[in-house]
């Protein structure tokens, strides 16, 4: 059986681990944005 003080401790962690996993995934995400903009910015300079 837990206590509060680790039932706390365990939510704290698991939200943590949904924040960072999310943080992640937006940083992922932009970094894509990124690369495709310079993708067509060079396609552009080809043309």
């Amino acid at each position: 059986m837990r206590t509060s003080q680790q039932e706390l401790e365990f939510t704290q962690r698991h939200e943590l681990a949904h924040t960072s996993a999310t943080l992640t995934q937006e940083q992922i995400f932009k970094m894509m944005q990124v690369i495709e903009e310079i993708r067509l910015k060079r396609y552009e300079e080809t043309l």
